[in-house]
C-alpha cells in the first residue's frame, strides 16, 4: 500500500476537466462517445438501480492520434491497471517513448470515498497530466504545444542583484533591464545533439505565451500552440503560476503521482488518454 502523503496534490496544480473546456470545442465527438443520459419519461419517480456493493468502473479512452475524443475504450474493473509498452493491462507496443512498465492507475479509499491515482513507475520520459493551472517550481516540466519546457530560476550568482524570489519584491519594474540569465525562464528541453535548448526569460510579473505576431510576450513558432496559449504570473509572495487559456492542445505537466478527476486527460510516452468515472 502506498503512502497517501506522497501523492503530489499541490493546491496550485489543478487538472483540466473537459467540463471546464468551452462547449464549442466539444461538439462533434464527445456526445457520440459519452452520450448524456436520457431524461426519464416514466410517471413513476424512480432512478435506475446502482449496486451499493461495488464501485463504478471508470473508463479510459486510448485516444486516437490527433484526437482527445475518439479512440479505444477500456473499462477499469480491478483495483489497479498498468500501462506500458510491453507489460501491463494496456499495452502500447508501438510507442518507443513509453517505458516497458510506464504507469499505474490505482483505486484508493479516501475518507470513505474512492479516489483514482495516476502514478508514474519511474519511466524514462515521464507521465503528464493536462492542467488548468500549475505552480511553477524549479525543475518542473511543462509541455506546451509539441514541445516540453522546464522552469528554471537564476543561479546563486544572480541572487544578490536580481532578488526576484524574495517575498518583499513586489514591484518588478527592472525586469526589462535585467540580463536574461538573471531571470526565471522556461527552457526548451534539448534535442539529441543539442547542448542547450532555447531559453525564454520571464521579463514581467505577467507573461503571455503563444504564436508569433499575436501580441504575446513570449513568441514560439509552433503550430500546435494557440494564438495565445497560456499566461504566467508572479504573485507578491514570489510564486510563479501558469494558467492554460482555451486551446485544443492544452498545458501538460509532468507528475510523479496525482489524483485523477472526472473527464481529465493524461499522457504516457507519446500516448494520450481520457479518464472518466
Amino acid at each position: 500500500m502506498h503512502d497517501e502523503s506522497q501523492i503530489s496534490d499541490d493546491p496550485g496544480t489543478i487538472l483540466e476537466s473537459y467540463e471546464s473546456v468551452p462547449r464549442a470545442m466539444l461538439i462533434g465527438g464527445v456526445a457520440a462517445q459519452f452520450p448524456p443520459a436520457r431524461a426519464s419519461t416514466s410517471p413513476i419517480d424512480e432512478v435506475p438501480y446502482k449496486s451499493p456493493y461495488r464501485w463504478t468502473a471508470p473508463r479510459i479512452l486510448i485516444c486516437d492520434d490527433g484526437s482527445l475524443q475518439e479512440g479505444e475504450l477500456v473499462y477499469v474493473r480491478s483495483d489497479k491497471i498498468i500501462i506500458g509498452r510491453t507489460t501491463g493491462d494496456i499495452v502500447i507496443g508501438h510507442d518507443v517513448a513509453m517505458s516497458a512498465s510506464h504507469a499505474e492507475i490505482a483505486r484508493r479509499d479516501s475518507g470513505g470515498k474512492q479516489a483514482w491515482v495516476l502514478r508514474d513507475l519511474g519511466s524514462s520520459n515521464g507521465s503528464l497530466a493536462r492542467v488548468r493551472t500549475v505552480t511553477l517550481k524549479p525543475g518542473v516540466s511543462i509541455q506546451l504545444g509539441s514541445k516540453r519546457y522546464r522552469f528554471e530560476l537564476p543561479g546563486p550568482a544572480h541572487a544578490s542583484t536580481a532578488k526576484i524570489n524574495e517575498p518583499v519584491t513586489a514591484i518588478l519594474a527592472d525586469f526589462h533591464s535585467m540580463a536574461a540569465d538573471a531571470l526565471p525562464a522556461l527552457v526548451e528541453n534539448s534535442m539529441p545533439g543539442v547542448t542547450t535548448g532555447t531559453r525564454y526569460p520571464l521579463r514581467a510579473s505577467r507573461v503571455t505565451i503563444g504564436r508569433p505576431a499575436c501580441g504575446n510576450d513570449i513568441e514560439i513558432d509552433d503550430l500546435c500552440l494557440a494564438r495565445t496559449h497560456a499566461v504566467v504570473t508572479r504573485d507578491v509572495g514570489g510564486a510563479w503560476q501558469m494558467e492554460a487559456l482555451p486551446s485544443v492542445n492544452g498545458v501538460w505537466v509532468r507528475v510523479d503521482a496525482i489524483r485523477l478527476v472526472n473527464n481529465c486527460h493524461f499522457q504516457c510516452g507519446e500516448q494520450r488518454f481520457w479518464f472518466r468515472i
